[in-house]
């Protein structure tokens, strides 16, 4: 989605980065290398980032990925610009991402980069997996003191001598709101089945799907809108009609060439 949504801004030629975050398991999907591919070819401004937790449900990378190899080496394969991370430095994502966006707002076409991180507990719930013999709780333990919370307070701490203070009020407001979250969620009526497939499909007129919900009626303000092709300010300028060089630029694509989906 993110490539597409910075092919929609080169062709606009707005000022525009779109991001992506994903994990190492997504980087072994064919839709990973295809976006790549596109947004490389087109020269999109698009940051891809990968948060590389090491492990995809209970398998870790080194059991699905051929050794000596790297995701960052298969972005620089598509002849993408691409950093590693660490994931749990906060300063250095910071900067890495200033970079990127930087990169892409200047026209060099898209930005790749990995975070190397972990996740502490499993894949989906509120569990410890190494309980089920997943993982060694060592190794659990080891990355959980690299938490980039705790390593950012501590580096802080000299600086500014109410960063504990702070960051406790922050613990407390963001548990606040994960309760009000679910409070609501539990609170809230099932969703209609007439608005299943909102967001999904296009609401043919007639068709009933979506009836009178915001989504449809926000899908149908962007279709009333005229649509235009308009080309991408960061191809090269076009070339003179009486020019057949190999080298010259792309023609403007149809509308029917972007990505579908």
């Amino acid at each position: 989605m993110a490539t597409g949504a910075a092919w929609a801004f080169a062709r606009e030629g707005a000022p525009r980065v779109a991001a992506t975050f994903f994990g190492d398991g997504a980087s072994e999907e064919g839709v990973f290398h295809e976006s790549l591919n596109f947004a490389a070819l087109h020269r999109l401004p698009v940051i891809f980032v990968c948060e590389n937790n090491q492990y995809a449900l209970g398998s870790p990378v080194t059991a699905r990925q051929p050794s000596g190899t790297s995701i960052t080496g298969r972005a620089r394969g598509y002849g993408i610009r691409a950093e590693q991370v660490d994931g749990n430095d906060v300063q250095a994502v910071y900067e890495a991402a200033h970079k990127a966006a930087l990169h892409c707002r200047e026209g060099n076409g898209p930005y790749f980069l990995e975070l190397d991180t972990y996740r502490w507990r499993e894949h989906v719930g509120p569990h410890w997996d190494h309980e089920l013999g997943v993982r060694p709780q060592d190794e659990v333990e080891s990355c959980i003191e690299r938490c980039p919370i705790r390593r950012t307070t501590q580096a802080l701490r000299a600086t500014d001598p109410g960063i504990e203070d702070a960051v406790a009020a922050w613990d407390r407001e963001f548990r606040a709101e994960v309760r009000e979250a679910i409070a609501l969620a539990k609170a809230s009526p099932f969703p209609r089945v007439e608005d299943l497939l909102c967001g999904t499909y296009e609401n043919r007129r007639g068709s009933g799907q979506c009836g009178n919900s915001p989504t449809a009626r926000r899908s149908a303000r962007r279709r009333s809108s005229a649509w235009r092709p308009i080309r991408p300010s960061c191809w090269p300028a076009r070339a003179s009609t009486t020019t057949r060089a190999s080298t010259a630029p792309r023609a403007t694509p149809s509308r029917a060439s972007g990505p579908r989906g």
